[in-house]
């Protein structure tokens, strides 16, 4: 995982053809140095591993500026970037390559970095005048490698600097610029001092985006070649209504379109009788290679570090059917590999206020019983370490002011809630629990650099009680897909970029195996009413699949029924985050939010 910048200045260009920016305020032309030190210090937090910056004159008085910050999870060395190859083509690579081919010592960042050079290279011995088909081959090249990632890519040889993310949109990138357009700037992390969210966007994934300039004119442009659109009578609908442009939804109408691939689409439900008869064994089977692949390509602790008896990953724990069921198939990768079948994962679970009131505390003490039931053998007793991280009155104003500017440009109350939860528990500071349910007395650092998450099981699977209930029963199956459409197209500016930006900021990756392509792939070839069955009550008929999963791997029906539970409300800090607390501390962050 790697924290990406990029500054281009002095391009006098046309805008007209896509300009997603909806103020000119001259905040960062005042404050353009000291953002951009304090840019370099959020960069350092995500890579911890190297840091470096390039500095290119170019014609025209134009500079380009980048900078990266590497956090090094693959291959047996640090691979520093900006990467630079033999041709001048510079990569800036924030993500992981999950492709079944490579080799698990390979490093994805050289493997990018040749594949481009090769298609670079290629071109320029064509024929070709125009660059829109090499950026087609590059998007190409881009969308067939499984995984989520973000780049930035300068070649200089042709004046062009290209950038984009993920279709689904799983690592942050943010896009701004100066009053007047003479400078943009791309980055993983938010520079401190922005103070508007109309000049600096959440970039949306809807294809490779490029800045060209001359070599003999001071003109440049800045534009994007899309992805394929989707052309949808439910989504034009859906994209206008209260239900598209709420949470801090982009104020930029082509942001609202969704570019997610053709056969990720629900459009229509599908007769049972097709289905194999053994889906939830094929269903259990593509979960576990989905995990496996985010264990497996990870690099091999040390020689030094091997002994430690704790795994480099961890585990966020609320003790739900997610979490539950993600716990179990890490621990059964780990079984397959000596060099982490006897160590322990970490569960880390968060509590704003007092323990004894928090549920999801409550839900994941029982939860790592019952995983010690299934999982536990005379050989290893306590696969499992469960990690409790209080978050108490005065241990939350700290950080509220970091948090602010890690969470920008997603500035709801929600964001604010649910951004705190995920951002303390990838800390991993607390109390490791004992035999008893009280903790140790003695605090405990979780040592992971990848934090998994249970992120995406609920838009997949229709796991949300009000939103997805509603739209069933307004429409039937019919209505749910489209609802279901809009949560898989609407992940990068609710989720993915807020949550990537939290977690990187402790030196950690955020690996979220219920949004691998083959889960996705999987999940959206059935009838909606395999995956869930909403005639059936909550606990039962939402994420039905998972759940028969669930017993089909050994959980009681006590655990398999366990109700939806969102993460602001297990944790309880919508109640310290959002309002007045049980403190009698009214949060006052929402109003003084930027774009408040």
């Amino acid at each position: 995982m790697c924290g990406l910048f990029a500054m281009f200045t002095g391009i006098q260009g046309t805008f007209s053809s896509f300009l997603p920016f909806s103020c000119n305020c001259d905040h960062f032309t005042k404050v353009q140095q000291h953002w951009k030190d304090t840019t370099n210090h959020f960069l350092q937090r995500r890579g911890p591993d190297s840091f470096q910056t390039k500095q290119y004159s170019l014609q025209y008085q134009r500079t380009l500026e980048l900078a990266a910050g590497v956090l090094s999870l693959r291959g047996n060395k640090v691979v520093e970037q900006p990467l630079e190859d033999a041709f001048g083509n510079v990569l800036l690579f924030n993500g992981e390559l999950y492709d079944d081919s490579m080799n698990q010592s390979e490093n994805d960042t050289l493997l990018l970095s040749k594949l481009l050079g090769q298609l670079v290279y290629r071109h320029k011995n064509s024929a070709r005048n125009s660059l829109k088909p090499l950026y087609a081959e590059i998007l190409e090249l881009l969308d067939s490698l499984p995984g989520p990632w973000s780049f930035i890519y300068y070649i200089s040889s042709l004046r062009c600097l290209i950038f984009g993310r993920d279709v689904i949109g799983r690592r942050s990138l943010l896009l701004g610029r100066t009053k007047d357009s003479q400078s943009l700037f791309i980055s993983s992390v938010l520079p401190q001092e922005a103070a508007c969210s109309g000049c600096l966007i959440e970039l949306a994934p809807l294809g490779l985006y490029f800045i060209e300039w001359e070599e003999e004119s001071a003109l440049g442009k800045f534009d994007c070649l899309f992805r394929e659109k989707r052309v949808d009578k439910a989504l034009s609908t859906l994209s206008s209504s209260s239900s598209w442009i709420s949470r801090g939804a982009p104020q930029c109408p082509l942001f609202s379109v969704s570019y997610i691939p053709d056969r990720w689409w629900r459009r229509q439900e599908f007769p049972s009788q097709l289905l194999e008869p053994n889906l939830i064994n094929l269903w259990i089977n593509v979960l576990f290679k989905a995990v496996g692949r985010r264990i497996e390509m990870l690099q091999r602790p040390s020689h030094s570090s091997s002994s430690c008896c704790s795994l480099p990953f961890a585990l966020l724990f609320s003790g739900g059917i997610d979490s539950l069921v993600l716990a179990y198939l890490i621990w059964k990768v780990c079984q397959s590999h000596d060099i982490y079948r006897y160590k322990t994962l970490e569960l880390i679970n968060v509590c704003f206020g007092p323990p004894s009131k928090c549920p999801d505390r409550r839900t994941a003490i029982e939860g790592i019983e019952e995983l010690n039931r299934i999982c536990s053998s005379d050989s290893h007793a306590t696969p499992f370490r469960l990690l409790l991280v209080d978050v108490d009155k005065d241990e939350y104003p700290k950080y509220r002011q970091h948090l602010k500017y890690l969470l920008f440009p997603c500035c709801t109350p929600m964001d604010i809630s649910i951004g705190s939860t995920l951002w303390f528990g990838a800390r991993g500071q607390g109390y490791v629990k004992g035999t008893t349910h009280e903790a140790h007395s003695n605090p405990y650092i979780s040592s992971s650099r990848v934090l998994f998450s249970g992120l995406g099981a609920d838009e997949l699977l229709a796991g949300y009680k009000k939103r997805h209930r509603r739209a069933f029963e307004q429409g039937g199956y019919s209505s749910l897909a489209t609802e279901l459409n809009m949560d898989l197209s609407r992940l990068w500016w609710r989720n993915l970029g807020r949550d990537d930006r939290i977690v990187g900021d402790h030196g950690k990756e955020l690996r979220l195996p219920f949004l691998d392509e083959q889960v996705i792939d999987f999940i959206t070839s059935l009838p909606l009413q395999v995956i869930c069955d909403m005639e059936l009550p909550d606990g039962v008929g939402d994420k039905r699949i998972l759940r028969q999963a669930a017993k089909e791997l050994g959980f009681s029906d006590d655990f398999m029924s366990k109700k939806k539970r969102a993460m602001q409300f297990g944790s309880m800090s919508k109640k310290y985050c959002e309002g007045k607390s049980f403190w009698g501390v009214h949060s006052d962050i929402a109003r003084e939010w930027p774009c408040s």
